[in-house]
């Protein structure tokens, strides 16, 4: 699979997703979210599984792209932060 089908791949398991929780939440009242929640986590637990065991190579690549990029602008931000100074145990 090249970039290309995974990500049409991905935009339509996200489309799939998508049409599944307007009709789950159509289905129970406004106010029980926690349930699309739990469907959701469920049918990931069991469907994420299957797609990275097809898709282990371009994931891992996407997945250290995603990780170095983190990195990087966490260590900005920590270098635009000014921490105070540590004390010392010994006092």
């Amino acid at each position: 699979m090249n970039k290309t089908q995974v990500d049409q791949y991905l935009s339509l398991v996200s489309t799939q997703i998508t049409d599944i929780t307007s009709k789950i939440r159509g289905a129970i009242p406004h106010n029980n979210y926690g349930l699309t929640l739990i469907i959701l986590s469920y049918l990931a637990l069991f469907s994420l599984p299957k797609v990275y065991e097809m898709n282990k190579t371009q994931v891992d690549q996407y997945l250290s792209l995603v990780s170095t990029q983190i990195t990087d602008i966490t260590s900005k931000i920590r270098g635009a932060i000014p921490f105070p100074a540590k004390k010392d145990k010994d006092n």
